[in-house]
């Protein structure tokens, strides 16, 4: 296979993807432990000693606590979006970090990313879009709105990863201190958002293969919950009858000639498999 996306997993207490063409990958973000990164790779067939490099979304532990280990044991740069820092405890190595700038074009590893920015509590927060010679992944996590950008990032992917962290009724029905209720509803998609987000972008010309809904809060968000809440938004949209499935295993999924949604569970993997040529 000539391109492969690997979820290690996603939630609020780690959070991992690779990006694979063939024989170099790129890494986004990795909140697993040394040891944890290279079972979860091994689980769904990713080689670490083919990263050839780890693009930041922001500084948070769930998304920067294992960018350090993977870092120093395989000399991999770390690249950061102008303005981040990296101020948690398990920053990279000064020499490992990468600046580079939202909104334009960088070559890293053969791959073409284009990073933009999200809503979220840090001062920098990206999203990427990132293109192979075979296909494009964008990624759409830990931001509090969905812009014109983002739409047309993704119409034009063959992979769309976007959050679907919360479900309204449960956050402001459950425990949380007020807060930090606000807290999550200005910073992540809720499901409602992330329904229109995909309803909007049903209705552009687009070329997505698969949609992965990923992030899901712990205390304020269930797979069941998602699949209901986004679909039931789709329902006015091209997208009604859009296959939708809750990921029940790893096993590499390949493009079934439609467009097919997946909901992952907290920490759960996820692997997609393209044949060069298939995307163009």
């Amino acid at each position: 296979m000539s391109f492969k996306l690997g979820i290690l997993g996603t939630g609020s207490s780690a959070n991992s993807y690779v990006l694979q063409e063939f024989d170099r990958s790129v890494m986004i973000d990795n909140g697993f432990s040394l040891k944890e990164t290279l079972r979860r790779m091994n689980g769904i067939h990713q080689d670490p000693r083919l990263l050839r490099a780890i693009l930041m979304t922001h500084d948070h532990q769930d998304h920067t606590r294992g960018v350090c280990a993977l870092s120093r044991k395989f000399s991999l740069p770390v690249f950061i979006p102008r303005g981040m820092g990296f101020e948690s405890s398990q920053a990279p190595e000064k020499e490992a970090l990468k600046e580079m700038s939202l909104f334009q074009e960088t070559r890293i590893a053969g791959f073409q990313i284009f990073g933009f920015n999200t809503l979220h509590d840090v001062r920098v927060s990206a999203g990427y879009s990132i293109k192979g010679k075979s296909a494009t992944v964008t990624i759409i996590t830990d931001t509090g709105n969905w812009d014109d950008t983002m739409i047309e990032l993704a119409r034009h992917s063959d992979v769309l990863v976007l959050e679907s962290n919360f479900s309204g009724d449960m956050l402001w029905a459950g425990s949380y201190p007020i807060f930090l209720k606000q807290r999550v509803a200005q910073y992540h998609l809720s499901n409602l958002e992330a329904g229109r987000f995909l309803a909007k972008l049903s209705r552009f010309p687009n070329r997505i293969k698969e949609i992965v809904l990923v992030h899901l809060s712990s205390n304020n968000n269930t797979p069941e919950r998602v699949l209901a809440e986004v679909t039931a938004v789709l329902q006015q949209s091209p997208w009604a009858s859009i296959p939708a499935l809750v990921v029940q295993n790893a096993s590499p999924k390949t493009p079934s000639g439609r467009t097919r949604l997946w909901v992952l569970p907290k920490n759960a993997s996820w692997c997609y498999t393209q044949d060069q040529g298939v995307g163009k």
